[in-house]
């Protein structure tokens, strides 16, 4: 019997998926509320201002990697204009290789009759040497600077 038993434990072991026996992932939430000056001269000729502004659920795995998802609201302020953008991209975190990667649409900034202005959308990884790879859509249209003047 208690071999019969035994045998029964190592076949039902080998019949679940792996991820199954794994400890569950811890869930968090995470408010962000960030601004980033941008000095005059990097996109316009006068100071901006980029905010973000939201919450983040933070999946953490039982090998430390995380996975922030959620919507945040962009802004981009200028001396006489704002524009709004909401941003939902998932963001991972390989704790292994401390590389951070930011899929999707990031953020993109709409002008009735001018279109997209500002956008940055695909995989954005960011090396743990401060390198940012960046691969997809980057969109930059003057007509920004002219609506935030």
């Amino acid at each position: 019997m208690r071999t019969l038993l035994g045998g029964f434990v190592v076949v039902l072991a080998l019949a679940l998926p792996s991820g199954a026996l794994a400890d569950k992932p811890v869930v968090t939430t995470q408010h962000v509320d960030m601004s980033i000056p941008i000095p005059a001269g990097t996109l316009c000729g006068f100071d901006v201002v980029f905010t973000e502004v939201g919450d983040l659920t933070v999946t953490t795995f039982s090998d430390g990697s995380q996975l922030y998802q959620g919507i945040l609201q962009h802004t981009i302020t200028g001396p006489g204009g704002t524009l709004s953008s909401i941003g939902p991209a998932p963001v991972h975190f390989d704790v292994h290789t401390g590389v951070v990667t930011d899929t999707g649409m990031e953020f993109s900034f709409h002008v009735p009759g001018l279109g997209v202005v500002l956008a940055q959308a695909g995989n954005f990884s960011f090396l743990p040497d401060g390198t940012v790879v960046a691969l997809g859509l980057n969109r930059f249209s003057s007509a920004l600077c002219e609506v935030l003047a």
